[in-house]
């Protein structure tokens, strides 16, 4: 019994290790000039919407590309997509790395994510915390430059046209619907594979039956 208990955990466990971090969706290969949207204070933030397509995904890392920081620490949050504009949060995860007071442009990465996204439309927002005056440039791709280059990739899902900001912290939102493939910022969500329940059940399954044909040799 404990040889089959261990098989099983053993099976188990590669099942899991099998769960590479993977890009979902993201646009950090896009290529050309920049635009920025400012977010300036402790009430704005801005949004980008985005579309997983397919299985259940558990977040691991959120990255955006960044310039022009302020006295500012970063905030990141993930939230459902209310009636086309940014609804309720489901999580979000604060910058813990070194102070970015005067950096130039950065990729900023957001770890430690807990939430799970299964086939739908989302929002990925950003907002500060620091002193009222200060904040930071969220990069966007210029699409309206010569060579400009919109490279969305990921297995999962892609961008919406449909950007958002909020001057009140999020209790109302303006938002801007642009052309297909228009100006969109730059960011990547990393995740990974979320097995189903049957498959750990076959895995478990699939151990009892080598233990039980083992046995009868």
């Amino acid at each position: 019994m404990k040889t089959l208990i261990l098989l099983v955990l053993f099976l188990l466990g590669v099942g899991g290790a099998a769960q590479a971090q993977i890009e979902l969706v993201g646009t950090l290969g896009s290529s050309g000039a920049t635009l920025s949207s400012n977010i300036f204070g402790n009430s704005q933030r801005l949004a980008q919407q985005f579309t997983l397509t397919s299985g259940n995904w558990a977040v691991s890392s959120v990255t955006t590309r960044l310039e022009s920081f302020f006295s500012s620490t970063p905030i990141a949050s993930l939230a459902l997509d209310s009636g086309g504009q940014p609804g309720s949060v489901l999580e979000s995860q604060i910058y813990s790395g070194p102070s970015l007071a005067g950096e130039p442009t950065t990729d900023i990465v957001f770890s430690g994510w807990s939430v799970t996204l299964a086939p739908g439309t989302y929002w990925l927002e950003l907002q500060q915390s620091g002193p009222v005056e200060s904040g930071f440039d969220w990069l966007a791709v210029d699409t309206n430059t010569p060579g400009a280059l919109v490279n969305a990739t990921g297995v999962a899902g892609h961008f919406e046209d449909r950007y958002a900001q909020s001057d009140d912290n999020g209790t109302s939102w303006n938002v801007d619907t642009g052309l297909p493939g228009s100006d969109p910022y730059y960011f990547q969500i990393n995740g990974s594979v979320v097995p189903e329940p049957v498959t750990l059940g076959l895995l478990a399954l699939g151990g009892m039956g080598l233990l039980v044909h083992r046995r009868k040799k």
